[in-house]
């Protein structure tokens, strides 16, 4: 069996580093610089964790 997911918005929470999205000038770098400091959407997380227990 196959799981893919994605991190940003699907397993992890990335509204603190929007900001860097904002406005004509995206400054990708500083957006994933950023993302240590994520936290985990647990519902999502729990559901992708069932799928791989099988």
């Amino acid at each position: 069996m196959f799981v893919v997911s994605d991190l940003d918005r699907t397993l992890a929470l990335t509204e603190h580093r929007a900001d860097h999205l904002c406005g004509p000038r995206k400054d990708w770098r500083a957006f994933y610089a950023a993302c240590d400091k994520d936290e985990p959407c647990h519902k999502k997380t729990r559901n992708t964790m069932r799928c791989l227990d099988g």
